[in-house]
């Protein structure tokens, strides 16, 4: 959001995602989504790809690393209270290969990782063969299905 919303201006509210590999190790996926407009998808995906690289090399900051440790705990602490989170856990559990221990476990697994573990682990699949990118722009001259905002609207 530093970079990309208020130094750079290209977009407004980009956001990331993680969705682990776990039906096919190593297949996870890293995503950043935003929309922007199309004269700036070109120096977006580009200042994208630049903060990739650079997480690749450097890995998280340490604020950067205990803000997401204190994410990560929360989010825990209210999965663990909802019915629905011990469903899915225990639905797919011999699935995946996993023991209670293990899902109890995990709140002080993330806990314990370190930045090198982390940028080691990103900078490992960030390679050119597996990047992808997806963008999609309307035509030059298209029109918008959706109505415009009346005048003087916020």
């Amino acid at each position: 959001i530093d970079r990309i919303r208020e130094k750079e201006q290209l977009a407004y509210s980009p956001t990331v995602s993680s969705t682990p590999g776990t039906e096919y190790p190593e297949l996870g996926l890293v995503a950043t989504v935003s929309s922007t407009a199309p004269d700036k998808v070109e120096a977006l995906i580009k200042s994208i790809g630049e903060m990739y690289d650079d997480f690749a090399k450097s890995g998280p900051t340490s604020e950067e690393l205990e803000t997401a440790k204190k994410q990560m705990a929360n989010t825990f602490d209210e999965q663990i209270r909802e019915p629905g989170y011990w469903t899915s856990i225990l639905a797919t559990l011999d699935y995946r290969g996993r023991t209670l221990e293990s899902v109890v476990e995990a709140p002080a697994a993330y806990q314990a990782f370190t930045a090198d573990q982390i940028r080691g682990a990103f900078a490992k699949y960030h390679t050119p063969a597996r990047t992808f990118r997806l963008d999609v722009t309307p035509e030059a001259g298209a029109k918008s299905d959706t109505p415009a905002a009346p005048a003087g609207a916020k």
